[in-house]
């Protein structure tokens, strides 16, 4: 079975994938000489430059997965054709490349999930009654009180609600919930 090949760049992709896509440009047909060039630059140290292969006048873009093998994070895409002297920019956009699944268990809750399940966790625990820290994705708090946690709990439970109710808007799902009436 053969798989279908995109005619757009990437917007995301997971690292260490084999990545693909191929372009038809009308104007710089690889048939007369063009050559369609990207460069991907981003956190990552060392950056990916492909060279498109000329598919009659079409171009297919293959990035291997060793190639594609990057650092989680988002990095800029820069597509090209030359012929001779001339250069012409067609592609300038971000693509978020997105970290290799890990051996296990991938926690695929949101940071706001993350933090009012540690919320919780810490009101919990007897020893964290006098004095709670955290530290998720970076940032650290500091509760003095069971009273601010619990705060701290009102206040995350409503942006995962929030979130999730989005989830629904955006997945087709009903943005208001059916209200049975009888009369």
């Amino acid at each position: 079975m053969s798989k279908d090949v995109p005619t757009y760049e990437p917007r995301t992709f997971i690292a260490g994938a084999t990545v693909s896509w191929s372009k038809s440009l009308e104007d710089y047909p690889a048939g007369d000489g063009w050559l369609l060039k990207y460069a991907l630059r981003g956190p990552d140290a060392t950056g990916i430059d492909v060279t498109a292969t000329a598919d009659g006048d079409d171009f297919l873009i293959t990035i291997s997965s060793t190639s594609s093998d990057k650092t989680a994070g988002t990095y800029r895409l820069v597509g090209w054709v030359e012929l001779g002297i001339e250069k012409y920019y067609l592609v300038d956009q971000q693509l978020v490349i997105k970290a290799k699944p890990a051996a296990g268990a991938l926690d695929t809750r949101s940071d706001a999930e993350q933090v009012l399940a540690a919320l919780i966790t810490l009101s919990k625990t007897k020893a964290s009654l006098i004095q709670g820290t955290y530290t998720i994705a970076g940032r650290q708090m500091q509760f003095e009180s069971h009273t601010e946690i619990l705060k701290a709990i009102g206040y995350w439970s409503g942006v995962v609600n929030s979130e999730r109710r989005m989830k629904r808007v955006n997945e087709g799902g009903d943005f208001f919930p059916k209200i049975n009436v009888r009369f």
